[in-house]
């Protein structure tokens, strides 16, 4: 993998650390990822993320419709799509960023 595509999964890994403090929204979450994966060159393993930030964007876009915020679910199924976008992404040598980092 390139340095560019490294930079570009480091901060895909920091937005996601910053949005599980809650520090970040689901909203500003999926638009940053969105824009690294749209950045990102076509070898990189976060073309291979569309389809979970698409589902980001339509779990924030039901919410948003529906004028409620985030409830149980829509929270597990989010963590579960960041677990899945972190396997995706991680080098095999790279443990992944937890809250106790």
């Amino acid at each position: 993998m390139n340095e560019y595509d490294q930079r570009q999964i480091n901060l895909a890994r920091r937005f996601i650390e910053t949005y599980r403090k809650g520090e970040l929204g689901l909203n500003a979450l999926r638009q940053n990822l969105e824009a690294l994966t749209g950045a990102s060159t076509e070898k990189s393993p976060l073309k291979a993320t569309i389809e979970i930030t698409n589902t980001l964007d339509e779990i924030y876009a039901f919410a948003s419709h529906e004028n409620r915020q985030l409830d149980d679910e829509d929270r597990r199924q989010i963590e579960e799509l960041l677990r899945n976008l972190e396997s995706t992404i991680l080098d095999e040598n790279e443990p992944a960023i937890t809250d106790n980092d």
